[in-house]
């Protein structure tokens, strides 16, 4: 007993309860799901664990690279805006797809609603840049680098689903 409490005593030393995160098994050999503290340096987690999924399930390094740069955009929207200070998780849940050939990840948060295919700001494309209003452009990113894009909110949460196909196979 007093060398379970003195391993107890040392984890909780060692681990930085900050980065913790718990990868979720939904009994889904085609569905990994990861669990996040909607923090900033949680980024390369999350971006490493679709990325892995993504070439799993044979999308080319390219292709995962985009779902990289995708992912971030959303990502970090989160930590920065959904949860006003306070603490808050993000799930990311990885799925594949057939029909056609690819994958979708779904990113859930429980922070405040926010729907960014129609509450983001307006994209201004048109004007020199020096005189653009800062925002806007990661979502228009995030809309052209996917193959679908969609938004529910959904018991007091933000359900952002992203679909990729896998290019080799269209």
């Amino acid at each position: 007993m007093i060398r379970i409490k003195n391993t107890v005593e040392l984890l909780r030393n060692v681990i930085n309860l900050e980065s913790v995160f718990v990868l979720l098994d939904r009994g889904d050999p085609k569905l990994k799901a990861l669990k996040l503290h909607a923090k900033i340096h949680q980024l390369t987690e999350a971006l490493s664990f679709a990325a892995n999924y993504a070439e799993a399930h044979g999308f080319s390094s390219d292709r995962a690279l985009s779902i990289k740069v995708v992912l971030e955009e959303a990502f970090v929207n989160i930590c920065l805006y959904a949860y006003d200070h306070e603490n808050g998780e993000v799930e990311i849940i990885c799925q594949s797809n057939s029909n056609p050939e690819g994958m979708t990840i779904e990113i859930i948060d429980n922070g405040k609603p926010f729907n960014p295919l129609a509450d983001g700001p307006p994209t201004d494309q048109t004007s020199d840049i020096s005189k653009r209003r800062i925002g806007g452009l990661g979502i228009l990113m995030l809309r052209q680098m996917t193959d679908k894009v969609s938004y529910l909110r959904s018991t007091d949460s933000n359900h952002l689903t992203l679909t990729f196909y896998n290019n080799q196979y269209l």
